[in-house]
């Protein structure tokens, strides 16, 4: 694969604008090499009108960014966390569920720097959680979507204190 993405860099484009199944969006950002060419079209792919291809560009942006924590991709994550924002603004349920998962990462990636306001990534991420436990409870709670929110936000919490020396492994 990484071959074929760097005899054609049309293909590692037209690839992630068809989506694949977002379980192998990790493995294949840390085996492939090549994939650091995703960089190139990561605001493309968040700036999609289909929702299902922004949310798998929310997790690739997280991937992709751990793996290469650059000053370009941390702006990607930036536009990832608005694109989260705008979910939440629009209850979209089903991008949140898909995309929550990734905050742990980007938080621990980028836990002292951020785009917006000058706030940190990290303090995005527990703000963008914040904001869904209070729309959840606002309309009485006990989804999945809150099972989920509680665990990234146990996770964040845990990784960006453990990075921090705040807290211990125990």
């Amino acid at each position: 694969i990484n071959q074929m993405f760097l005899k054609n860099a049309l293909l590692i484009k037209l690839v992630h604008f068809q989506r694949y199944d977002p379980r192998l969006i990790q493995i294949l950002v840390e085996e492939i090499p090549s994939m650091h060419a995703c960089i190139q079209f990561l605001g493309e792919l968040l700036s999609s009108p289909e929702a299902l291809t922004r949310a798998f560009a929310v997790l690739l942006v997280g991937h992709v960014a751990h793996k290469y924590p650059l000053h370009q991709t941390e702006g990607m994550v930036n536009l990832a966390l608005l694109r989260m924002r705008e979910a939440v603004e629009s209850d979209n349920r089903t991008f949140l569920q898909a995309t929550i998962p990734i905050l742990p990462v980007v938080a621990v990636t980028f836990p002292k720097s951020g785009i917006k306001n000058s706030v940190s990534v990290a303090e995005q991420a527990v703000e963008l959680l914040t904001m869904i436990r209070c729309e959840s409870d606002s309309e009485g709670g006990g989804s999945t979507l809150d099972s989920i929110v509680e665990e990234t936000f146990d996770k964040v919490m845990n990784k960006v204190l453990l990075l921090q020396g705040v807290a211990t492994r125990g």
